[in-house]
């Protein structure tokens, strides 16, 4: 709440003002439409990005010295929480490699598996490469120039 409004002026408290049982029944047909036609409306993708500046004695010439924020689609965000809510919390839907959006699993178990599949390849002679990517504050160091 008390969030900026986006592209289209719309707010969540826009849509919290709305009858409940219209709003849900309203969403519910939104969704089960995109599943049906299989597409998502290219709205719910339209986003807001503004850079603001970190602060004092910061170089104004450096994407490090910005942070960016995303003012994202109302209708977009509310999807995304029935999709993520609802349909990645279904084991069947879930690969087991995939750690995000499940409570409990983290990067530890997933340097757990890498550990042990370092010690059976060790065990076994077998080479093996791995490659680690750290995408720490990757956003802040892109080149907006672009």
């Amino acid at each position: 709440k008390g969030k900026a409004p986006d592209i289209a002026s719309m707010t969540i408290e826009h849509i919290l003002a709305i009858d409940p049982d219209f709003i849900c029944n309203v969403l519910s047909d939104i969704v089960n439409a995109c599943f049906r036609l299989t597409t998502v409306p290219d709205f719910f993708g339209h986003t807001i990005l503004t850079s603001l500046y970190k602060g004092k004695g910061r170089d104004l010439l450096l994407p490090t010295s910005y942070r960016s924020i995303a003012t994202v689609n109302t209708f977009g965000k509310i999807f995304e929480a029935v999709i993520l809510g609802e349909y990645l919390q279904s084991p069947v839907f879930i690969p087991t490699s995939q750690t995000a959006y499940q409570k409990g699993i983290g990067t530890d178990i997933v340097l757990g598996a890498v550990l042990e599949y370092l010690e059976f390849n060790r065990r076994r002679n077998s080479g093996m490469y791995l490659c680690q990517v750290d995408i720490t504050s990757a956003f802040d160091n892109v080149d907006h120039c672009i």
